[in-house]
């Protein structure tokens, strides 16, 4: 498709001013140019076009570990309507060594990675992600209690995701509503995923 066929969509009703925020895990989506996106965009106008469309944006480090230079050319471009969550290294998230220190060390260098987006007030959240390989054990969730905190310390909420079904209980939810700590309801596992709805835990 070329430039000349590309056609923009019609922007939806903004409902961040009811609440929701709306966004995808990324923006600059290769399979999105020329059917989102024109087919000869920039990144920088892909992130103003996603911005006009979606009011979240999740960025992953999940494989990675975060630069703080992407952080401030990030927080120079967002708009102040523009919400915007930070999956953290999986090496934080299912560490092969559960060590409360060496995590909430780990963390600290993301925080001060993504400093920017809280000095701009556009980070709603760290996002941990547990894997499927990763089976509940207290010690395992005393860890994220310990790293999660650190997070709260430093004026950043947290949200947890967990992929193995272990973690699916209610008393799980019991200890991150106890501890200010948000979950992100994922549909992983298939049947033992909790059912799709809210669930007040931050």
């Amino acid at each position: 498709m070329g430039q000349a066929d590309w056609q923009a969509m019609g922007i939806p009703p903004d409902i961040s001013r009811n609440g929701y925020l709306v966004g995808t895990a990324g923006f600059d989506l290769p399979d999105w140019v020329g059917r989102f996106y024109p087919p000869d965009s920039t990144v920088r106008k892909r992130l103003d076009i996603y911005q006009a469309y979606f009011s979240f944006l999740e960025i992953s480090n999940y494989f990675s570990d975060p630069q703080r230079e992407t952080y401030v050319q990030l927080a120079k471009n967002l708009r102040d309507s523009t919400e915007c969550s930070v999956r953290v290294p999986k090496r934080i998230a299912c560490p092969k060594v559960w060590n409360e220190d060496i995590g909430k060390s780990m963390l600290l260098e993301v925080i001060q990675a993504v400093g920017p987006l809280v000095e701009c007030g556009r980070l709603y959240s760290l996002v941990f992600s547990l894997d499927e390989k990763t089976v509940r054990s207290q010690s395992r969730l005393d860890y994220v209690l310990a790293t999660t905190s650190l997070a709260q310390k430093n004026r950043i909420d947290a949200h947890v995701e967990f992929w193995h079904k272990s973690w699916h209980t209610y008393g799980v939810l019991d200890v991150l509503k106890g501890n200010g700590i948000g979950i992100a309801n994922i549909e992983i596992p298939v049947s033992h995923a909790f059912p799709l709805k809210g669930y007040a835990t931050s």
